[in-house]
């Protein structure tokens, strides 16, 4: 998850990236692909096909946002960010 960790304000919007990074032949290779999204509170509004999300709260406190990719017929991968909202 792009990032993985932020501070921001109230009403301030943050965007997060999910992005799927494997081991391939002795290289590493990154995948942007649409997943599931679900945060912990707060609000998330897809972009880019499911690829990214914009989060924003309210309220102050710390939130989670998780992504979970599929890639290929029977991998899940599923990556989390965690933002603190202060007043």
């Amino acid at each position: 998850m792009e990032p993985p960790m932020k501070t921001i304000s109230v009403k301030q919007q943050l965007g997060i990236a999910g992005f799927l990074r494997l081991k391939s032949s002795g290289k590493c290779e990154s995948f942007w692909l649409s997943g599931n999204w679900s945060t912990s509170g707060g609000k998330i509004i897809l972009r880019k096909q499911g690829k990214m999300v914009i989060f924003s709260a309210t309220t102050p406190g710390t939130y989670y946002v998780t992504d979970q990719v599929y890639y290929g017929s029977y991998y899940s991968y599923t990556g989390q960010s965690t933002i603190t909202v202060n007043p």
